[in-house]
């Protein structure tokens, strides 16, 4: 067993101090902590998150290629494509990610609650103070402050479809690539989004990079 002894200049902090570095520390750390304690729903409440949530936290640090498959309203989209990526974006400023959705309004919608969040919430600017509008601030695509100099976005966001696509990602996150339109309207897109996906998509993300894939059945 490894006793661990906190150093003088920790242990001998005011008891509030100590709470204050404990919080800041998980938070950053602990991407469950962090959706529990620093996410807030539009009335301004901390996130409650049932059982089936805490055990989605643990995914992404166990998978680089992982898929989620749940029901309408199961808040996969809140839980991924707002809360990780900004957890990520937080523990790295230079994270180069791509959200591809099923078309581009609805990568808009999910990267503008990604801009509020890092400009509104408090409690978000307190655990990443690091994390400041860049030079880029558009619909589709943003940049934070960075260490590094790198001409692909923070985030940049589009439909499955998309053209004038390119670059390179760190995580690539798939979220209702396929819809109404897509898979049951239309099911001569099906192949086309398919080979979109493979052969567009896939090809911008690093070695050693993470993909994810969220989606509801049809």
């Amino acid at each position: 067993m490894t006793i661990q002894v906190l150093p003088d200049s920790i242990r001998n902090l005011p008891p509030e101090k100590l709470a204050e570095l404990t919080h800041l520390y998980k938070a950053r750390h602990r991407f469950d902590y962090f959706c529990e304690r620093v996410m807030k729903t539009k009335a301004g409440n901390l996130w409650q998150m049932p059982a089936f949530h805490r055990e989605w936290t643990k995914l992404p640090s166990k998978y680089l290629m992982l898929q989620i498959e749940a029901f309408r309203e199961s808040a996969k989209t809140s839980l991924f494509s707002v809360a990780y990526l900004l957890w990520r974006i937080g523990n790295d400023t230079d994270i180069r990610i791509k959200i591809v959705t099923s078309d581009d309004d609805l990568g808009v919608d999910i990267l503008d609650e990604i801009k509020e969040n890092i400009k509104i919430n408090e409690e978000y600017q307190r655990v990443f103070s690091k994390v400041i509008k860049g030079h880029k601030w558009s619909g589709h695509k943003i940049i934070v402050g960075r260490t590094a100099t790198m001409k692909d976005p923070t985030i940049e966001a589009a439909g499955v479809l998309s053209t004038g696509t390119g670059g390179r990602c760190d995580l690539l996150l798939f979220d209702d690539v396929c819809d109404l339109r897509n898979s049951i309207a239309n099911p001569s897109l099906r192949s086309v989004v398919k080979e979109a996906v493979e052969k567009v998509w896939l090809n911008l993300l690093v070695p050693g990079g993470q993909a994810m894939w969220l989606d509801t059945p049809w």
